[in-house]
């Protein structure tokens, strides 16, 4: 059962066979160069979403030079919420994070977006939609323009507008009197980042709100 690799790097196969020719089994060997050692870390998700006070797990695998599994020796660092083995605790503040794992022996390192909401979406906020239908923008998620429609029951004051994970408003799309009906909005969203955002409807003390995303 011993190998021996040979001199040349590549590719090997090694086979074992039982005495009675019935059963074997293969083995690939990669003879390289020089011995492996970490590159890269690799999580299972790049972008996490989560609710406020919200868990979840990461996993994270280490890659060598060569391309194959690498053994990990993980620290876990994080903002916004705190980390302690992969397992990710979001903190009660909206808003974008990330979680960092850092092998220690390689000091190699890579990091995951984790995108904290609240239960609406805006802090402070909450949704009630008496008389009011607001439909989610088309396409979704979309670079350049979207589509917004909205249904108001009784004609009034009417605003629409749509703010980023922080809870600050980047755009007003309407504010002013609209007849009862249906009503359509093209939001331009030029010059706005990628990632996630919401657009709220408002009525009087009523209102709805919706999530969005641009790429």
């Amino acid at each position: 059962g011993r190998f021996t690799a040979p001199k040349a790097t590549g590719v090997v196969t090694v086979t074992a066979t039982d005495k009675s020719g019935a059963v074997s089994g293969t083995a690939t060997v990669y003879v390289a160069d020089s011995a492996p050692v970490l590159k890269r870390i690799a999580f299972d998700q790049d972008t996490v979403r989560l609710k406020s006070r919200q868990s979840r797990m990461l996993r994270a695998k280490g890659y060598n030079q060569y391309g194959f599994p690498h053994p990990l020796h993980l620290k876990w660092t994080a903002t916004g919420g705190k980390v302690s083995g992969g397992l990710y605790l979001a903190g009660p503040t909206p808003g974008t994070y990330s979680v960092t794992a850092t092998d220690t022996l390689a000091k190699v390192s890579q990091s995951a977006t984790v995108i904290i909401e609240s239960a609406t979406g805006i802090p402070g906020f909450r949704s009630v939609s008496k008389g009011l239908w607001l439909g989610q923008n088309r396409p979704n998620p979309f670079s350049g323009t979207t589509q917004i429609l909205f249904t108001l029951e009784k004609a009034g004051f009417v605003t629409l507008d749509v703010f980023n994970l922080q809870g600050k408003r980047v755009a007003l799309l309407v504010s002013g009197h609209r007849p009862a009906g249906h009503h359509s909005v093209r939001f331009n969203a030029a010059g706005l980042p990628a990632g996630v955002y919401f657009y709220r409807l408002t009525n009087g003390r009523h209102s709805v709100v919706k999530k969005m995303i641009i790429r």
